[in-house]
């Protein structure tokens, strides 16, 4: 693996941390993708190539779906994950924490 491959394979991580974790907070609201984007502002095609991890989230895309979601940003974080780990995030984002530590494989 060439050392270019390996951010790329990491930010590809990121990207499907970020999809299972904002999609797993929007069932768990019982919103649907339509519901979450209106809420958020944020375009309904731009929200599914974010929850099918084709495209990044970017810091206020993220500010947005958490705040709709009624989640800290940084639960989609890694500094966020590091705090769930801590304890210093609520236990409702300990499921976010399990998806982050599979799809990162820590």
């Amino acid at each position: 693996m060439t050392s270019l491959e390996q951010p790329k394979d990491r930010r590809r991580k990121l990207r499907v941390a970020h999809a299972i974790t904002i999609q797993m907070h929007r069932e768990a609201a019982d919103l649907t993708q339509r519901q979450l984007a209106k809420l958020a502002d944020i375009h309904l095609g731009v929200l599914r190539n974010i929850e099918q991890g084709v495209r990044p989230v970017t810091a206020p895309e993220m500010d947005s779906i958490a705040h709709v979601l009624g989640i800290e940003p940084e639960v989609l974080t890694i500094e966020g994950r590091q705090r769930i780990a801590r304890g210093e995030i609520p236990d409702r984002a300990q499921r976010a924490a399990d998806v982050w530590r599979t799809a990162l494989g820590d």
